[in-house]
């Protein structure tokens, strides 16, 4: 792909020289500046106009740039101290290329006045005191020869700029006169300026045409040595390539240098280069449109597009695309084309009409650094307000962002990391072991200063219970407890807490010794754990699982009354006593017919009364039954049959007993006994029953 030179004014919009510049000692005004904040609120902001060139100091930011138009003579050139009023118009027909602080404060802008003759270069001074303030646009001063059209340096004898003259030589100019010839067919896109008045170093950036376009340094002395230029890029057959932007470190005299090759057969390349003492390393890049030093010259700050990457400075040769640096999108609507640093290290960036700030951010506060209570291998941390993300968005907060590192005694980095919480806890470190907890703020590219707190993990656990276990029925209603196998080492602390899972869902569901179970806990698995601490020590927290899970009480079977089937009528017979009722006699119970297989029971009574002991068939008459009656119950049982009984009648009163030699009794014997003469015939025998008579 066949693209033209570049335009000296427009390339000089992508330098970073001079704000680099403005770093060292002799240069640019801003040296002495102290290392504080340029105002960073209130961005990003709007301008008039596109900006060709930012300037950040301890004090503000200033763009310059200008609009450009088809006929140079409409064109505007403008000057603003950000955030503060309306910008400057240089007026019609101008344009601008570069600008610099000068030691008395004011603001040096050049560029090019253009009307119907011709264009000449100009230089405008502006006190920064009467940017924002109305007023009239200060006249240029022109050059009388040659195309100046950027800034490489200013003291106090006045303002050095880079510009080919008639013939086309790339020279340093001071006022009118050129105070170095560079080369020959070349011109300078980005400059920068290094070391002492009298000792000072001039670095240009740019192209050299002849016999093709070149990407070159050139390093130019004070002292008058010929410059030994340094060819930039990527090594090729079509070196057709172009410098994008420069920043040089005064106190090392390293340039890094954008380059932009445009090739034939393909998508243009893009790369830094970092020249060391004449020795260029080229890095290569996806894209790239400016460049930036920290204000210690520590970081290589790129534009990537959208994006602000952080290089070490150290380590720049390393750095590919995707590589994992440190970052930052800015919302433009424009690809970032300017880029600088103010002496605080807040990175500021033009896109389009847009100018963006990337601010140091704060420092956290309040660190508290402690050894893990539940571990001899680690250690937590917090600070600011101590809470979690989503804490802090639940609260409408936006959570910052944070990089921790632990550090051992010698100073080596053991766990490090990023979070948006303002807790961390880290493990895997030596028991009893001292460390240094550091924290700080990050946006993604710039990080905060360090805060930092040393700790000491702890060197042993307490002693604690042997083991734990959940006592206790797993019913609504009934009360689960802790039994522990052992005790606490003295002076422990014990918190308890009830955990309560399903097998999708779980959460604590109580804190203390006991737990009641509820309607609430039905089909949950209980889980109990006690944690003991105590200072000095790490804690020990001991589970335990209760089997199964909660269920109702067991209720008892509930069953239909049983009603039995009506007993059968057992036959019975009132029953009778043979005997005489005579004291020493035997009486003898006659049941009578009961039905078969009925057992039969019996129960003497004297004058109504049970006679104790008297139970069976036959009752032997007692001289304490004398006087009274007796009766006799016969009771009758079988399977099936409803019991029975039956109660004879009473005899006549128990007699006496019988004495001897009495005379035959009235028994029923022969009616010829009586008297006890001999009977006639058979009636001498005694009758039956006679027996009463002996």
């Amino acid at each position: 792909m066949d693209t033209p030179r570049p335009r000296t004014l427009r390339a000089a919009r992508l330098t970073a020289g001079l704000a680099a510049a403005a770093l060292g000692a002799g240069s640019l005004a801003g040296l002495a500046v102290p290392a504080h904040a340029a105002d960073t609120t209130g961005f990003p902001r709007t301008l008039t106009f596109e900006p060709s060139k930012l300037i950040a100091t301890a004090d503000a930011v200033y763009a310059v740039g200008f609009e450009e138009a088809d006929d140079a003579t409409e064109s505007h050139g403008y000057v603003q101290k950000v955030g503060s009023g309306d910008p400057v118009d240089l007026g019609e027909g101008t344009t601008v290329a570069d600008a610099a602080l000068t030691d008395d404060g004011n603001l040096l802008v050049v560029g090019t006045v253009s009307d119907g003759d011709g264009t000449d270069s100009a230089t405008w001074s502006i006190d920064t005191a009467d940017l924002g303030q109305p007023g009239p646009a200060p006249e240029p001063t022109l050059a009388p020869s040659g195309d100046r059209v950027s800034l490489v340096d200013v003291d106090s004898a006045g303002p050095y700029t880079v510009g080919n003259d008639g013939a086309g030589q790339l020279r340093i100019w001071q006022e009118d006169d050129a105070v170095a010839v560079v080369a020959d067919a070349a011109e300078a896109t980005a400059t920068a300026s290094t070391g002492a008045v009298g000792q000072r170093t001039w670095y240009l950036a740019g192209s050299a045409w002849d016999p093709v376009t070149t990407a070159t340094l050139w390093a130019v002395t004070e002292e008058g040595e010929d410059p030994d230029p340094v060819l930039l890029g990527a090594a090729g057959d079509d070196p057709d390539q172009y410098v994008q932007s420069m920043a040089v470190d005064p106190a090392t005299d390293i340039a890094y240098v954008l380059t932009l090759r445009d090739n034939e057969d393909g998508p243009q390349t893009y790369g830094l280069n970092v020249v060391t003492a004449g020795e260029d390393t080229y890095v290569p890049l996806d894209y790239a449109t400016a460049l930036a030093l920290s204000p210690d010259g520590d970081t290589v700050y790129l534009s990537t597009g959208y994006d602000i990457v952080a290089l070490d400075a150290d380590d720049v040769a390393s750095y590919a695309e995707g590589s994992d640096v440190p970052s930052v999108y800015l919302d433009s609507d424009d690809t970032l084309t300017e880029l600088a640093t103010d002496p605080a290290g807040n990175v500021f960036a033009a896109g389009g009409n847009d100018v963006f700030a990337v601010a140091v951010p704060e420092a956290p506060t309040a660190l508290a650094a402690a050894p893990d209570p539940m571990s001899t291998e680690g250690v937590t941390a917090s600070w600011d307000e101590g809470k979690y993300a989503w804490q802090l968005e639940d609260a409408g907060g936006a959570p910052a962002r944070y990089r921790y590192e632990i550090r051992s005694a010698d100073d080596e980095v053991v766990d490090s990391g990023t979070t948006n919480d303002q807790i961390v806890s880290v493990s895997g470190l030596q028991p009893g072991t001292t460390y240094d907890v550091r924290v700080a703020s990050t946006n993604g590219l710039l990080d905060s200063p360090w805060v930092e707190q040393q700790v000491t993990t702890h060197d042993r656990y307490l002693s604690a219970p042997s083991a734990l276990a959940v006592q206790g029925s797993l019913t609504v209603g009934s009360t689960l407890s802790f039994a522990a196998t052992g005790a606490w080492e003295a002076g422990t602390d014990v918190t308890y807490e009830w955990y309560g899972a399903t097998e999708s869902m779980g959460g604590q569901i109580a804190t203390g010794p006991t737990l009641t179970l509820t309607a609430e806990h039905l089909g949950l698995t209980i889980t109990g754990v006690a944690t003991g601490t105590k200072a000095g020590a790490a804690g020990v927290a001991l589970v335990a699982r209760a089997s199964g899970t909660v269920a109702n009480p067991a209720q008892p079977p509930i069953t239909a009354p049983v009603t039995p089937p009506a007993p059968k009528v057992l036959a019975a017979a009132t029953p009778k006593i043979s005997g005489t009722a005579r004291v020493g006699e035997t009486l003898v119970a006659k049941p009578g017919k009961w039905t078969a297989g009925a057992k039969l029971s019996y129960q003497w009574e004297a004058a109504g009364k049970p006679i104790k002991g008297a139970d069976g068939r036959k009752l032997t008459l007692t001289k304490a039954l004398k006087g009274k009656r007796i009766g006799v119950t016969v009771t009758g049982s079988l399977t099936g049959y409803a019991t029975e009984s039956r109660t004879s009648k009473e005899t006549a009163k128990v007699g006496g007993a019988a004495k001897a030699g009495a005379k035959p009794g009235k028994g029923k014997g022969g009616k010829g006994g009586k008297g006890g003469k001999p009977g006639k015939g058979k009636g001498g025998k005694p009758g039956k029953g006679g027996k009463g008579h002996r």
